[in-house]
């Protein structure tokens, strides 16, 4: 489990506190639905491996490309991402341009 600092970017509106909130504690209603639902665990359709929020930030291979786009980064970890080392409104756009953004 990273170790996260306790902050959420304070230029963010309520939704995006939630949004950020939600990727830092990795419970997301895309990850997570099927606790309350008794439903299968969700799987990431390309990888077809078990979808946690690291695997969408961090592992998927087939979102490298975009990945590298948008963070340019050696240090690309779960922490480094959610502890405000990389900024903010990348992720949120590179989980916008994903088609994660209304699921978390």
């Amino acid at each position: 489990m990273p170790i996260l600092a306790p902050t959420v970017p304070s230029s963010s509106n309520r939704r995006e506190q939630v949004v950020w909130t939600r990727l830092r504690l990795g419970h997301t209603r895309l990850t997570h639905r099927h606790l309350l639902f008794g439903e299968p665990p969700p799987y990431c359709e390309k990888c077809n491996v078990s979808l946690s929020v690291k695997h969408i930030l961090c592992d998927c291979p087939h979102s490298n490309h975009l990945r590298h786009r948008l963070f340019n980064s050696v240090d690309f970890t779960i922490t480094s991402i959610l502890n405000n080392s990389i900024n903010s409104s990348l992720v949120f756009k590179f989980i916008s341009i994903k088609g994660f953004i209304h699921h978390i």
